[in-house]
């Protein structure tokens, strides 16, 4: 995760932070211009050299905005097909649940509930404190379910291995979905763009006439490079940011399973007071 720097900030205070420090090096620029006016090329052929470096510097802060952007929404959507993938995983893990019979059943299918809940609390969290412990929980019932399982002998062998490889690969994509949380943009990557973007909003000031300054399209320009880069870091704190990956899937799958479970519990309380028929008098 991204420390308590800058990029740990709210996407608002990285916009203002950015573009008041991209205006400063304009300022920069405009004013070392200015001074330096009479050393400097003829104003006509001064503009042509500064064009052509700004030109330059401005496509390749382009080029490396796009490649981060574009690695922080391959990440996002990584994130948001494991959540599918691990509904898928559970509610498959809970359909073979059938082929096992009697207290069998029953031990992996509250096994597996106590995993459900503790996947719900994982899909929940906000902060590291809750991830941590949403994790502890689940390895647990990892451990519990597994177990549950190993023992259940009602089925056939075939069908004890198919909920031994349900389980593993719900097991799977739960690991899969803490690395993708853990995946970002690096903090240095961020910071070398910021002073990548501080070196062409100097350029650019220094590219400027010398009597003009072009503050209002300079300083949109600022902004919308500013509203970028909170962009890209707000798509890479997923717990944290405006951009959240919707944990649904999950939140159905679990309610779906409750109920199926009410319903089968249901089922056999009303069988079981019925009792055995009667036969029918002659």
């Amino acid at each position: 995760m991204i420390g308590e720097t800058l990029w740990g900030a709210p996407p608002w205070l990285i916009i203002l932070v950015v573009t008041l420090l991209l205006m400063g090096s304009h300022e920069v620029g405009v004013q070392i211009r200015r001074r330096f006016k009479r050393r400097a090329l003829k104003d006509q052929d001064a503009e042509g050299v500064g064009g052509s470096y700004l030109t330059a510097s401005l496509s390749l802060l382009a080029l490396l905005v796009a490649f981060s952007f574009g690695m922080a929404v391959d990440r996002f959507n990584t994130r948001r097909n494991l959540v599918l993938q691990e509904a898928n995983a559970i509610a498959s893990s809970y359909r073979r649940l059938e082929t096992l019979e009697g207290p069998e059943r029953d031990g992996a299918s509250r096994g597996l509930l106590d995993y459900i809940a503790a996947r719900e609390a994982f899909s929940r969290a906000a902060r590291l404190n809750q991830l941590n412990s949403a994790e502890a929980r689940t390895d647990t019932a990892q451990a519990r379910l597994w177990t549950a399982l190993v023992q259940a002998r009602g089925g056939s062998q075939l069908a004890e291995h198919a909920n031994l490889e349900a389980a593993d690969q719900m097991f799977e994509v739960a690991e899969a979905r803490r690395a993708a949380l853990e995946a970002v943009v690096p903090g240095s990557v961020l910071y070398g763009m910021l002073l990548y973007a501080t070196i062409a909003a100097l350029l650019m000031g220094y590219s400027h006439p010398i009597d003009r300054r072009f503050l209002i399209p300079s300083s949109v320009q600022f902004v919308l490079l500013a509203i970028a880069l909170a962009l890209i870091v707000d798509l890479d704190r997923p717990r944290s940011g405006l951009v959240q990956v919707s944990q649904a899937p999950i939140l159905r799958v679990a309610a779906s399973t409750r109920a199926a479970e009410a319903a089968r519990a249901a089922a056999v309380t009303e069988n079981e007071d019925a009792g055995p028929a009667r036969p029918a008098p002659d």
